[in-house]
């Protein structure tokens, strides 16, 4: 996480232009606002693809999910066919245990993508595994 810092040296929970609150430091409610730090989450490092098929071991790819999201990236799986799809979801089930230790949960975000495959458009399934 890191800190939005204002050219004028103070730490701001809102943008140059942007009001949250009277002019005197107050809200609607009457409340008095704080000039306070405003965390944002940090950019993941990058996106690495796995690609997932029918004769993959589910504990194999879940050895490498919670690798790739114990770094901070995200992992993004890569399945053609009905069997792919079954070994890709077996190896995220697998990883969330994997990752229980380390108090990590994570999420997935479904899509269906095209790739080449042997010369070939092909559709695949892409599951996008990330951080919770």
């Amino acid at each position: 996480m890191q800190e939005i810092i204002r050219e004028d040296g103070l730490q701001s929970g809102a943008p140059d232009g942007y009001t949250d609150g009277y002019a005197d430091g107050t809200n609607p409610q009457g409340q008095q606002l704080l000039d306070s730090p405003v965390l944002v989450a940090e950019a993941p490092v990058g996106v690495q693809v796995l690609k997932v098929s029918a004769r993959s071991q589910p504990s194999m790819l879940a050895g490498a999910i919670a690798g790739v999201l114990r770094s901070g990236d995200i992992a993004q799986l890569q399945a053609i066919g009905a069997g792919a799809v079954n070994q890709a979801v077996k190896g995220i089930a697998t990883a969330r245990t994997y990752l229980e230790a380390d108090d990590i949960d994570l999420m997935c975000i479904p899509a269906f993508t095209q790739v080449e495959l042997e010369g070939e458009q092909r559709t695949a399934i892409s599951i996008r595994v990330e951080q919770f």
